[in-house]
């Protein structure tokens, strides 16, 4: 076993820029840093995480930052593995990679093992909507359910559930590659986004709801499983594992967000984080 995972390389979805990453294990909080050039880092919380559409966003410490965190948080929440761990970046985004996060969970297993942290407990029943995603949390034992409906694309609405474990997390979740949209392609690269587009790691839908056959053919569910494994990556902006029932509707990382901000300051969580006041992105942008 090693202290840190090779670099893994790739093009990043928005930025369209070739960039590498990989884990390192150093004492302290869950960190991501940059590389290129001057090294900057930041810990991973709500407090350094920023709002935007269609990804999640770390700011560092010299006001630089790193993109598409969601996919390589998603396995470490589902590891439990938190502190000790940096995540090294030399550029603004992290690569897609495999569209999902099964080359990340590839690298994580390879490192030496670390002890899971001790989970954040949610104490009290709470639930809030915001921006037509629903989030409700309740004690007990651990599971996430998530709710997406795409009927406006004329895909079916579907429920996709998670149990905490990690096997579940590698077979059913991991595998499940980013998609979109012919509807929202245009706003995109109206604002100079999803400019690193690799077919064999995006599903894409046309305006009927089927799939575009020059990009990579989806699974059964895949669609859903990825919007679950957004919504596990998004959870690890808090800072830690997780412990309680977590129940999601129509997720979206800036809604996400904002409401895992509303909930750490209502108390719905046994420990007090630091919570910045929310901004939530407003743009033309639909945020998945």
């Amino acid at each position: 076993m090693t202290n840190v995972t090779p670099w893994l390389s790739g093009i990043g979805l928005h930025s369209g820029l070739a960039t590498h990453a990989r884990i390192c294990i150093e004492d302290g909080p869950l960190r991501v840093r940059r590389v290129d050039g001057a090294r900057s880092e930041a810990i991973v919380s709500l407090t350094s995480a920023r709002p935007i559409p269609r990804t999640s966003r770390i700011a560092l410490s010299d006001g630089r930052t790193v993109e598409m965190v969601e996919h390589i948080f998603a396995p470490l929440m589902a590891s439990r593995r938190f502190r000790n761990l940096v995540v090294e970046v030399d550029g603004p985004e992290v690569p897609l990679l495999d569209g999902g996060a099964s080359q990340w969970s590839d690298a994580l297993e390879a490192i030496r093992a670390l002890e899971p942290q001790e989970p954040l407990q949610i104490v009290k029943p709470w639930c809030d909507e915001f921006e037509g995603m629903m989030l409700r949390l309740e004690p007990g034992e651990f599971q996430i359910a998530v709710t997406t409906d795409f009927r406006h694309h004329k895909l079916d609405a579907r429920t996709t559930f998670w149990d905490g474990s990690w096997k579940s997390f590698r077979e059913h979740i991991a595998p499940a590659r980013a998609f979109g949209f012919y509807s929202e392609a245009r706003a995109l690269w109206g604002a100079g986004r999803a400019l690193g587009i690799d077919r064999r790691s995006l599903v894409v839908f046309d305006e009927e709801g089927k799939p575009d056959p020059t990009f990579a053919a989806p699974f059964p569910n895949e669609v859903h499983s990825h919007k679950l494994l957004d919504f596990i990556g998004d959870l690890a902006l808090i800072g830690q594992p997780i412990t309680g029932r977590i129940e999601a509707s129509n997720p979206g990382h800036s809604r996400t967000l904002h409401l895992l901000g509303a909930a750490l300051r209502d108390g719905a969580f046994g420990a007090v984080a630091r919570v910045p006041p929310q901004e939530v992105a407003k743009d033309h942008l639909v945020d998945r």
